[in-house]
Formats: C-alpha cells, structure tokens, sequence
C-alpha cells in the first residue's frame, strides 16, 4: 500500500522519481508483490501508467503473478485500471494473465462506469491485437514442422487451438462491455464514446446495430465537445464498420472537423482523409483545404500506412496533391519506407499511378527495394496493383523485382478476379516485354563478351518464370472469362500477343466466347485492339 501510495503521489504532482527511487521503488515492490492485495496491486500498476515509467522485469513478473492469484477480488475500477496499466507500459501478459483478466473484466462489466468500459475496450483491444500477432508469428516462424519428432506439428496446433480459445473469451468479453456501453451511452462524454468505437476498429469487429444507433444519438447531441483525435477517429471507426453515419451524425462530425482541424495529429490527418475516401465524397471547400494543409505541416510525424493511406485516399478522392504535400509526403516515405507492409506499397504505387506522376528517384529506389522485400507476402490485390501502376506510369522495375512479382503473381492467380488477371496479364506482358528487350539488347551491345553469359542466364531464367506465370494466368482467365469487361477482353487478347504464346484451345475457346457476348460493348479502341491481338495470335498457329 505504501508503495501505490508513493508512486500514485508523483503521479498526482505531475513529478516523475529519479532514477535511485524508481530502482528502489522497484525492488520493494518485487519483495511485496506476493503479498499485495487486488486493490495494492491496481493501485501500484495505475500509478505506474500514469507515470510512464516501466517497472523492472522482475517486479512486472512478480506482480503477473500475484495477479494471476487476486484478479477474482478486483472491482471494476480496479480491473479497468489494471488492463489499462498493462497496455500503457507495452507490457503484454501472458495468454494465461490475459484470460484471466478479460474473464473478471467480463464479470464485473455491469458495474463499470462509462470511463472503465472505456479504458478496457480500449486497452484490451491493444493487447489483443499484438498477442495475436505474437501468437501468429510462433506458429509462423519458419520453423521445420517435421522436426523434433513432429514437435513443431503438435506446437502448431496447439497455438491454434490457444488462439481459438482466446477468440472465444473476447467474443464473450466483447459481449459484456457491449451491453454495458449500450445502456451508458445516453449519458457518456464524447471522448469515451469515441474510444469504444475505435477498440472496436482496432480489433476489427463490428459493434451490434443496436450499439451503433445508440453511440450514434449520443455522438449527435456531444459532438460539439468532441476532441480532434476523437473525430477522426469515430469516422475512421465508421468507415472501419462499413457503417454510414446518418445524414444528421456525418453534419454535426463534419462541423466539428472543421472547428478543430487545427489540432488534428499526424494520424488524425491521414484518418479523415481516408474516412471520406470511405465516404465517397469530398469535404466542403474550406476543410478540404484546411485538411490540406495541415497535412503538409504534420507529415513529418507521419507512420507508414498513414503516408501510404492517405496518398490513397487522395488518389481515390480525385484530388492532385499539391507540389508542396507531395513533397513533405514523399520526405516522410523516404524515412519511412522500411516499414512499409504489403498494402502500403500497393497504396503508394498506386497512388502515384492515379496522380499520372512518377515518385522522385530517391523514393522510386526505396519503394521498389521495399517492394521486392515484402513482394512474396503480397495478396492478389496487391501484386496486381504493383504490376499495374508500373505499367502505367511507363517505369521498368528491375529484374529482381518483376521477377519476384511475377512468381507472387503465379501463386496469388488462383485467387484473382477477372478484373486482377486482366491487369495481371496486360501488365507483365507490357513490363516482360521491355525487360525482354533490354536484355536482348544489352547480349548484343558494347561489352557484350563481359557480362553476356550472366545476361543470357538471367533471360533464360526470365523466360522460364515468364512461362510459368502465363500457365497459371491461362487456368484463372478459363474461369473467370464470363465475369470479364469488354476492356478486359481486350486487355487480354492484347497481352497473348504481346507474349507471342497462343492460348490453349480451352482458354481461346472461354475468351471468344465472352468477346461474343461483349463485342456490342466494346469501345473502338478495344475494338481495334481485339482484331490486331488476334491476327497475330492466328498468325503464330
């Protein structure tokens, strides 16, 4: 107790204990915890959180484990402040610690206050969210499976079946705090409102409709007291939800934007953007350049997927950025580029593909190193894009590069649209076809006798690759050819040329098919397009 009342009295002065206390401070706390009672523990943790400062690793074991013994007598005060001392100091329990606490949470979430469903939902869907990344990246460790025996087998689904199991208390838990916060929110402030839309968002559910319409008439009547981070953030959890806001809500959400753009953060900027990028349609002309602007001064502070995201929202939204956003977004994606993931990459290229400009040569570098790195995690979507976005904006990736697209493409085909194989095809014939070409020139130019049997190897590996891909795409346009657009059909039918390889009959035999059925469609271009692709191809029977 004495140690909670310490710790929580520099909190409460805004003081934060120099290093001898903290240590000493530490260490009395591992010598008490097994001793301490639920409400010491809550008390000392708390005050911890409040202070920022993050005890030993000792006294954090110490006091999980005393926890782990007295969670079943904490209120709910206490409960609310324990999980939400756990995600302040980035200390994540044990999935034992955390079934434990998310089990009392959901017995004692009757009696929270609307700050404590607040600070849980939050605070949990934090923690959540990186135990489920630690517990995906044991079981995806690349560790050999059939080693030790089958260990790894066994360890394998076991983590499924601990993940499955954790999934099941959430669901529950979720439930509990729904209710809670449902029958809450006639009374609860802006502020808390807007944290349990966005724990929601950040574990990727979808409150109940009934939750929904009611956080939604109470946003209406608090809205003026909003902060700017909670703005963005309630559009961003609706956009996250697939959730239009009433026409009333999205006003007074709108209005309130406006009043305090000034005080949006780096994220905050990059989430409204993407909200109305959501919303299909663009703010008034005075926010519009209000959000603009800010996000030219706060870029800077920008993480990946908000550089990436909001290039994509603007890209979507029709909206040129000007010379100077541009510039402090491509700053900040120079710094940044390392931690890019797969959709960051796809938004960027696909960003600068909408805007018809090629990204500065420092950035191109980066992101084209960035995207051969994380090229083999690539969905269908965004190899398609990536491939797609070279092709257009005219740019030649690097051998590596294409090569590494185009076997991800091979593997990702039998997942793809018929709109993504038709960008898929188009693309890497376009692209193949420049590489071909450079190669073949490089064989047959100055300084050829040096480096020509590397450049012959690297053709000859480019062609394989290059036939693989194909085979692949042929078997996906056979069944997707009924869902094609006639600018798909053309696209194709263009790229068979392009590659000079002839379908095979099953697959020429899908493709005429669907021309049949879209001809009456076809602009002239595709038109045009059409019969030249398929000249060539009787040509080469």
């Amino acid at each position: 107790e004495d140690v909670a009342m310490t710790l929580d009295a520099y909190a409460a002065l805004g003081e934060t204990p120099g290093e001898a206390m903290l240590a000493a401070l530490g260490r009395r706390v591992e010598e008490v915890a097994p001793s301490m009672g639920a409400r010491d523990l809550a008390d000392t943790l708390n005050a911890y959180g409040r202070l920022g400062c993050r005890p030993s690793e000792a006294s954090l074991a110490r006091a999980g484990e005393r926890l782990a013994k007295v969670a079943f007598r904490m209120n709910a005060r206490n409960t609310s402040s324990v999980i939400n001392a756990f995600a302040t100091l980035a200390w994540q329990p044990s999935d034992e610690l955390l079934a434990i606490l998310g089990k009392r949470a959901e017995q004692v979430a009757p009696r929270m206050s609307s700050e404590d469903v607040a600070l849980v939902l939050i605070a949990y869907a934090k923690l959540w969210r990186q135990h489920e990344v630690d517990l995906m990246s044991a079981m995806q460790g690349g560790k050999d499976m059939l080693a030790d025996g089958g260990a790894n087998v066994l360890g394998a689904y076991a983590t499924v079946w601990k993940l499955n199991q954790l999934k099941e208390a959430e669901q529950s838990l979720l439930g509990a705090l729904a209710r809670r916060a449902t029958d809450l929110y006639p009374h609860m402030p802006a502020t808390e409102i807007a944290s349990t839309l966005d724990a929601y968002a950040l574990l990727g559910r979808r409150p109940t409709d009934l939750m929904l319409s009611a956080a939604g008439e109470r946003l209406e009547e608090v809205a003026a007291d909003m902060r700017a981070h909670d703005v963005a953030r309630t559009l961003n959890a609706f956009a996250k939800f697939d959730r239009r806001p009433g026409k009333a809500l999205l006003a007074v959400l709108e209005r309130r934007l406006g009043e305090v753009v000034e005080d949006l953060g780096p994220q905050d900027v990059a989430q409204s953007f993407e909200a109305f990028e959501w919303l299909q349609k663009l703010p008034d002309d005075g926010l519009l350049r209000a959000l603009a602007f800010k996000a030219q001064h706060v870029a800077g502070g920008m993480a990946a997927d908000d550089v990436a995201g909001l290039l994509r929202a603007l890209a979507a939204l029709h909206l040129a950025p000007s010379a100077a956003l541009l510039q402090a977004l491509e700053r900040r994606a120079l710094n940044v580029s390392v931690a890019m993931n797969t959709q960051d990459i796809a938004d960027a290229f696909g960003a600068y593909a909408a805007f018809g400009r090629i990204p500065a040569a420092p950035l191109l570098g980066l992101l084209e190193r960035r995207a051969e790195q994380v090229g083999p995690s690539m969905d269908a979507t965004s190899v398609t894009t990536v491939l797609d976005s070279y092709m257009k904006l005219g740019q030649q990736p690097g051998g590596s590069l294409l090569a590494v697209l185009g076997k991800r493409a091979e593997e990702a085909a039998p997942e793809m649209t018929a709109h993504e194989v038709a960008r898929v095809i188009i693309a890497y014939a376009t692209l193949w076809e420049k590489v071909g070409k450079s190669l073949l020139a490089s064989l047959s130019g100055p300084g050829a006798n040096r480096s020509g049997s590397a450049q012959a190897i690297q053709l000859a590996l480019m062609e394989q690759l290059g036939r693989s891909l194909l085979a692949a795409l042929s078997t996906r346009v056979e069944k997707v050819a009924p869902n094609m657009s006639p600018k798909h059909v053309a696209d194709t039918f263009e790229a068979y040329a392009k590659l000079s390889e002839a379908p095979e009959d099953l697959v020429l035999q899908a493709m005429v098919q669907r021309l049949r059925e879209v001809v009456s469609q076809m602009s002239a271009a595709d038109v045009a397009r059409t019969v030249d692709a398929y000249a060539k191809l009787r040509d080469l029977e």
